[in-house]
């Protein structure tokens, strides 16, 4: 019963879009992408805590991690848990910059954004800037978080750089 239960939810989310496998935004943004800057900051992290730390992903390697740009979503999937990053509302794609609308997840507030991207020849994805529901910038507002400066991540744009700094993942 629990198995038959496990199926209906994942066919759920499947059909809904939550789950990897549905429509891209756009042609260019289809498939896994790796974040090989979050992993080195895990690491980094994880080195921190731990004698022996396990060892960084190699690049481009999306068997634990990676993110995809669904219809309805920029999602992280990580170590089996599912993160929205924005809930996406529309997408214009001026030249090689890639401009998202959407909302923050609820858990996040909700609030209004807009992600700008770069798509790089060499066939990366760069993450350009935030805006707010003002229009205003968001790259280069602080917050305070002592591991993260630790780290060095102080402001939004370095965080949403770590998670949108992304490789095509090695099929």
């Amino acid at each position: 019963m629990a198995m038959r239960s496990c199926l209906v939810v994942s066919l759920a989310l499947l059909a809904s879009g939550c789950l990897p496998g549905g429509e891209p935004l756009l042609p260019e943004l289809k498939g896994k992408w790796a974040a090989p800057n979050a992993a080195k900051l895990r690491y980094a992290l994880a080195a921190e805590r731990y004698a022996n730390p396990p060892a960084p992903a190699a690049s481009g390697d999306c068997r634990n991690e990676y993110v995809v740009f669904e219809k309805h979503a920029v999602t992280v999937y990580a170590n089996g848990q599912i993160n929205p990053v924005l809930m996406v509302q529309n997408v214009k794609r001026d030249g090689t910059r890639v401009i998202i609308d959407g909302g923050a997840p609820m858990v996040a507030g909700g609030k209004k954004l807009q992600i700008e991207l770069v798509l790089r020849h060499d066939g990366d994805i760069r993450f350009d800037d935030i805006v707010d529901e003002r229009g205003r910038s968001m790259r280069y507002d602080r917050f305070e978080n002592a591991q993260a400066h630790r780290a060095g991540i102080t402001t939004v744009g370095d965080v949403f750089a770590l998670v949108l700094d992304l490789k095509p993942c090695r099929a």
